[in-house]
């Protein structure tokens, strides 16, 4: 600390760990509909906890994790909306599929 009557003594804060909102703005109701399905296809879903298992892998935090089950459970249902298929569990792109042929 120096002379100045003025000067404060410098503490190194360690960042802190801002909580951020996952509700916001006009989707609001949107994401709460797709918040309790995202919780139980986190539970039982065998896709969605292979996912969730990698996010907790590469440090994301609990509501991360929920947020991107959300994300993932919208592109699956716009997939299925969008080929009019039914879900098929084992589906593969063709580029997995591909390489899982030349592998064997």
């Amino acid at each position: 600390m120096s002379g100045d009557i003025n000067s404060k003594p410098t503490i190194a804060y360690e960042p802190l760990k801002t909580v951020h909102k996952l509700w916001r703005g006009a989707r609001n109701t949107k994401l709460k509909a797709l918040y309790f399905p995202a919780v139980a296809a986190l539970r039982f879903n065998p896709l969605i906890q292979q996912k969730s298992i990698r996010w907790t892998v590469a440090g994301k935090r609990k509501m991360q994790i929920i947020a991107a089950a959300m994300h993932h459970l919208l592109r699956l249902a716009f997939g299925v909306r969008k080929n009019q298929k039914p879900f098929n569990a084992e589906w593969k792109t063709k580029k997995a599929a591909e390489k899982q042929t030349q592998e064997i």
